[in-house]
């Protein structure tokens, strides 16, 4: 069982040259597909009910052991994903709305502006730096594309009448398009190289 665990560990985090197929993509992609009908992921806490759900809609009796793992692995990894994204959108919101009042004052202090905006703009590096391992692992295991998956999740995460959420999903679009430009196999991204 250890050796099998390990194989799907491997298989998650694996660099998969250009002509081998993931070997758990027909059920990584029926994960992604469920995820994107029911609009939400779960949490840590609600993943081993969702995880039944999940099991009702792939086809079970067409896994080995391998598959299992490698699905429930995956699955969990969606949520968790999810769960970081929907924090750090969230963060990102009320940092960059605390910094428009702040800048709306008539007399702000200096000092009171630059905590703010370095507040921001440390809520943007954290925005980045949770969707690097999500299109790291698309390209390096062939995982299916979940970028309409998180964009989805921050949607849920972000009020619909602020001014600051246009802004928001447009610096996760970009920050995916500068991935897709800077992504080399066998190099890691950071943060602080996306914005520079």
């Amino acid at each position: 069982m250890l050796g099998t665990y390990t194989r799907v560990v491997e298989n998650l985090n694996m660099f998969l040259p250009k002509d081998k197929e993931n070997p758990q993509a027909q059920f990584n992609i029926k994960i992604v597909v469920f995820y994107s009908r029911k609009g939400n992921l779960p949490s840590n806490q609600t993943f081993e009910k969702k995880w039944k759900e999940i099991l009702t809609h792939i086809e079970i009796y067409e896994m080995d052991t391998f598959d299992y793992l490698g699905s429930y692995c995956y699955a969990e990894q969606i949520g968790k994903h999810g769960s970081t994204i929907g924090d750090v959108t969230s963060k990102l919101h009320s940092a960059v709305s605390d910094l428009i009042k702040q800048r709306s004052k008539p007399a702000v202090d200096e000092s009171v502006l630059t905590t703010y905006t370095n507040k921001a703009k440390d809520a943007r590096l954290s925005l980045i730096s949770a969707i690097i391992p999500i299109y790291e692992q698309i390209k390096r295991a062939k995982t299916p594309d979940i970028h309409d998956l998180m964009r989805k999740v921050m949607e849920s995460k972000l009020p619909r009448q602020s001014q600051v959420t246009p802004d928001i999903l447009i610096c996760f679009e970009l920050a995916w398009e500068k991935m897709e430009i800077l992504y080399k196999p066998g190099e890691i991204l950071t943060a602080e190289g996306m914005t520079d």
